[in-house]
């Protein structure tokens, strides 16, 4: 059985000029069809939504808030075209616990409650990203990253609906001190692990 997420992040202009969510809900629907065809027993998610603001927030360039984009996906017909909605529910420079409305991963409920309105109340929200830098722009410490690996699966298991998490990412990419795409690893460039790869692996099982 296979996994295919479709598209990354269409609620964010940089990945989708202008996002839309009746376009991404045709070809969400046009992939879904041609997936159940070729293979039925493979598990189709929409693309991880990236965070952006409060609900309701819509940026200068057309980044939409993940949870306003659900809605609008809904409003497009977005029902039966997913078997698990993706989310990418980054929260730095806070934890996954901290309350703020504008904290992405304290908004999973949120959008799990738009899924339950429109009768998908049964379907899971896999987080297909989460992590948080060590060096760069909202950095935190190693130990901090560590601490919120724990917070995040232990948040998780209180949700019923809460599918899998993947961690971004396993090993950092570079060593650039400006550049936080280049910190969010459970190992360092050279190898050596970070203390969050211990919890991790505690957590993960």
């Amino acid at each position: 059985m296979g996994t295919w997420e479709i598209w990354n992040e269409p609620n964010h202009a940089g990945l989708w000029q202008r996002p839309d969510a009746a376009r991404y809900v045709r070809l969400l629907t046009a992939a879904e069809r041609s997936l159940d065809a070729a293979a039925p027993s493979d598990v189709v998610l929409s693309g991880g939504l990236s965070p952006y603001g409060s609900r309701g927030d819509v940026g200068g360039s057309g980044t939409v808030n993940p949870v306003t984009f659900v809605e609008q996906m809904y409003a497009a017909g977005a029902k039966g075209s997913f078997d698990a909605l993706g989310a990418h529910p980054y929260s730095a420079p806070v934890g996954p616990t901290h309350r703020a409305p504008w904290n992405a991963f304290q908004q999973l409920p949120a959008i799990h409650e738009v899924m339950a309105a429109n009768g998908d109340g049964a379907k899971q929200i896999w987080c297909t990203e989460y992590g948080a830098p060590t060096r760069g722009r909202d950095a935190v410490s190693e130990h901090v990253q560590a601490r919120w690996v724990v917070e995040a699966f232990e948040a998780l298991g209180d949700w019923s609906w809460a599918g899998p998490l993947l961690w971004y990412s396993h090993r950092d990419r570079g060593t650039d001190a400006g550049d936080r795409e280049d910190w969010f690893g459970l190992r360092r460039h050279d190898g050596t692990a970070k203390p969050g790869l211990v919890t991790f692996r505690a957590a993960a099982g």
